[in-house]
């Protein structure tokens, strides 16, 4: 079976010179379908990078990433459409929200749904579900 997530050299280093800071160094790992990990570590061991690089919300410095059998980063490059990648296959949740400020939770919900394509008005019900299934209903205005 071939894993889902591979990374194989992974780095990243932050600035240049005397200020350069290796947030990642070498990284190889290997998730199967399935699997459950978990990341553990001190703060500034490198654990957000890690996965802001598998999401190319930060590209690496080095290595190899493919993910669900195609290779989306490669020679110090992106091998994919980075919006649609993540749009398409990666979802995050993010330590602090990043909810749009002026959009009310339902239409904070709407925006993605519409990114994937559905047309406003099939996004704002589908929101509703999606927010009701959370119990979030009475919160969406």
């Amino acid at each position: 079976m071939m894993p889902i997530v591979q990374l194989e050299g992974v780095g990243k280093v932050f600035g240049t010179g005397d200020l350069a800071v290796v947030a990642l160094d070498r990284i190889d790992l290997e998730v199967e379908a399935g699997e459950l990990v978990a990341l553990l570590g001190p703060s500034g061991s490198g654990k957000s990078t890690l996965l802001l690089c598998v999401g190319l919300i930060v590209e690496p410095t080095a290595g190899r990433i493919q993910v669900a059998g195609h290779e989306v980063f490669a020679g110090g490059a992106s091998r994919v459409n980075a919006r649609r990648y993540r749009r398409e296959n990666i979802g995050f949740i993010f330590q602090t929200h990043n909810l749009i400020a002026f959009l009310n939770a339902r239409d904070n919900v709407a925006v993605a749904i519409e990114l994937a394509g559905s047309g406003r008005r099939q996004a704002r019900r589908r929101a509703l579900e999606l927010l009701d299934y959370l119990e979030l209903g009475p919160r969406a205005e």
